[in-house]
C-alpha cells in the first residue's frame, strides 16, 4: 500500500516513497532511496531531566479492538520502554496530569489544540516537541494490539512509539528502517528501535549505562511580564501589535511575550502569555513590532528590517532582510487591506509586495486605505477577520478591510469595545477561575510541529502511510496544515 509521509517537514525528502511488503514488515522497494546518509535528525530542544513522567488524560471511547483502559496503559508503557531500553532515560506513569511531562489523550475531530482530527483514514495522531510533550491520538482510527498488516488497522504501540520519539525531541529520520521514518512501518511483535533511532535518542540523552535514577522534582514556574499588559487584564490596550495567526486565532505581542485569543474555538484568552521564542522558536529574544496575515495564509512578523514568514503548518522562514526603498524601520502596525499588505508608521502607510519585498514600497497617507483617520494618536493595531482594529490610548476604531469605512458605532472604549473584550461580571468570574486553575508546571509549546500521516487511496497489496502525527514544533497542521 502506498503510505504518504506524515506532515512533519523533512529535510531532503521531497515526495512519498512506495514500499513493498516482505516478511510481515514494510520495506523499501529497490528504487526508494534517501538523499542524506546522516539519517536521524534531532529537534533543537530536549528535556532537561532524564526521568520523565506520563499520564493518560482521556482514554479511547470508540476503539473496536483494544477494549480496556488497562490494555491501553500497558501498550503505552511498552512504547515508552522501547526508548528507555536504548537510552539514558527512565519513564514513570503518574496519577495526576499536573505531575506529568507527557499528557496523552484520545480525541475525535476538534479537540481545542488548533489541529482537529478528521475521522478515520487520514491523521492518526500528533505530538509536540519538548518542552510541551502532549501526545494526541485520533479516536476514530482503528488501533490494534496485534502486528498484522491489515488495511485500516494500525498497531498502537508503533504509532505511540513514533510519537513519543517526537515528544522526546527527534524529528524524522532519513533511514528507511527507522521507527522515525515519516511513513508507517509495520514491524512484528519482536520490534526494537533501529540503530539509527538509538543513535538519535542517545545523542540527546546518553546511553543506557549513563542512567541516573535520581528523580528531579519540578517547581511551579510563574510568568513575569515586563512593563504592562498584566496577565489578568488583556483588554488594557497596552500591546505593541497583533495579527491573525496561521490557526485563525488572534495573537497580541508585548515586549518578549505573546497572548493568544482563541477566537475560532470561542474559548477566550489563554490564561497566561508565552514567551515569543517559545511559540515562534526562530525569534530568540526578539520583539515583534508588526505582524499581518495575508490571503495566502502566510503570517509575516516584523522587527526592524527583519521579516519572518510563518507558513500555515507553523514552519517559519527567516529572518529575511527587507531592503526595499522606503521601507519604514520598525513598522508599528501592519494591515492587510484590499488584498495588499500595508505597514503603518506615524500618519503614513507603506505598501509592501509580499512576493518581492525588496521592491520599492509605495508611500501613502493613512486616508488612502481608511476613510477617516482616528482623532487621537494611534498606539497599535491589526487586521482580523476582514476588519482593521486601530487602537489609540483609550479607544478602538474598527474599519472594513475592503473599503476602509469606519463601522457604525465606533470609536468605542478599549475595555469593552471589541470582540476579544468582555467586562461583564460573569466574564470576569470565568477569567479569574480559568487563571486559578491554570497551575500546570509545564509550558505547552504551541509552535506546532505536528505530524500527520495520510492514508490516500490505499489498495490491498500496497502500503499504508504512517499517518501522522502533527507536532507543535514539528507537527503537522501546524497552525493549520
Amino acid at each position: 500500500m502506498q503510505r504518504p509521509r506524515c506532515g512533519n517537514p523533512d529535510i531532503g525528502i521531497l515526495h512519498a516513497k512506495k514500499h513493498s511488503i516482505n516478511d510481515g514488515r514494510l520495506r523499501s522497494s529497490p528504487s526508494a532511496k534517501m538523499n542524506d546518509p546522516d539519517s536521524y535528525v534531532t529537534y533543537e530542544k530536549s528535556w532537561p531531566t532524564k526521568h520523565l513522567k506520563w499520564y493518560i488524560e482521556e482514554y479511547p471511547k470508540q476503539q473496536k479492538q483494544i477494549k480496556s483502559n488497562e490494555d491501553i496503559r500497558r501498550i503505552i508503557n511498552q512504547a515508552f520502554s522501547d526508548w528507555e531500553k536504548h537510552s539514558g532515560l527512565t519513564f514513570e506513569m503518574v496519577k495526576t496530569k499536573e505531575a506529568a511531562n507527557f499528557k496523552i489523550n484520545f480525541f475525535s475531530k476538534e479537540h481545542d489544540d488548533g489541529y482537529p482530527f478528521d475521522g478515520q483514514g487520514t491523521t492518526l495522531a500528533h505530538a509536540f516537541y519538548p518542552k510541551n510533550g502532549d501526545i494526541h491520538f485520533d479516536d476514530d482510527e482503528y488501533f490494534t494490539d496485534d502486528y498484522t498488516n491489515k488495511d485500516e488497522h494500525y498497531t498502537l504501540r508503533l504509532v505511540a512509539a513514533h510519537e513519543i520519539g517526537h515528544a522526546l525531541g527527534l524529528s524524522h529520520s532519513f533511514e528507511e528502517n527507522s521507527l522515525m521514518f515519516p511513513v508507517y512501518q509495520q514491524f512484528d511483535s519482536n520490534f526494537s528501535i533501529s540503530n539509527d533511532d538509538q543513535e538519535g535518542i542517545q545523542s540527546l540523552y546518553g546511553k543506557p549505562d549513563e542512567k541516573s535514577r535520581t528523580t528531579t522534582s519540578s517547581s511551579t514556574t510563574s510568568t513575569h511580564v515586563s512593563d504592562g499588559l498584566p496577565i489578568d487584564n488583556w483588554c488594557s490596550g497596552n500591546f505593541q501589535t497583533g495579527c491573525e495567526g496561521p490557526d485563525g486565532d488572534l495573537y497580541l505581542f508585548k515586549d518578549t511575550h505573546v497572548w493568544r485569543y482563541r477566537a475560532r474555538a470561542k474559548t477566550g484568552w489563554d490564561p497566561q502569555p508565552k514567551l515569543i521564542r517559545e511559540r515562534f522558536p526562530p525569534l530568540q529574544d526578539t520583539t515583534v513590532t508588526a505582524c499581518v496575515r495575508s490571503s495566502t495564509g502566510y503570517v509575516y512578523l516584523f522587527h526592524k528590517n527583519d521579516m519572518w514568514k510563518v507558513r500555515t503548518h507553523w514552519s517559519i522562514e527567516g529572518p529575511h532582510k527587507v531592503h526595499g526603498k522606503n521601507y519604514p524601520q520598525s513598522p508599528r502596525i501592519a494591515l492587510f487591506h484590499n488584498n495588499s499588505i500595508y505597514l503603518l508608521q506615524n500618519d503614513l502607510v507603506y505598501s509592501l509586495n509580499e512576493f518581492n519585498y525588496n521592491r520599492e514600497l509605495g508611500v501613502h497617507t493613512i486616508t488612502t486605505i481608511l476613510d477617516s483617520s482616528p482623532k487621537e494618536s494611534i498606539h497599535s493595531g491589526f487586521t482580523y477577520d476582514k476588519r482593521h482594529y486601530i487602537f489609540t490610548r483609550n479607544h478602538v476604531y474598527v474599519y472594513d478591510s475592503t473599503d476602509g469605512k469606519l463601522l457604525t458605532g465606533y470609536p468605542k472604549p478599549i475595555t469593552n469595545g471589541w470582540f476579544a473584550c468582555d467586562t461583564t461580571l460573569q466574564a470576569q468570574k470565568v477569567r479569574k477561575q480559568t487563571i486559578k486553575e491554570y497551575s500546570r508546571n509545564d509550558e505547552r509549546n504551541n509552535y506546532y510541529d505536528r505530524h500527520r500521516h495520510h492514508d490516500h487511496n490505499r489498495q490491498y497489496g500496497r502500503k499504508r502511510p504512517f499517518h501522522h502525527y502533527p507536532h507543535e514544533d514539528h507537527h503537522q497542521r501546524q497552525w493549520n496544515d
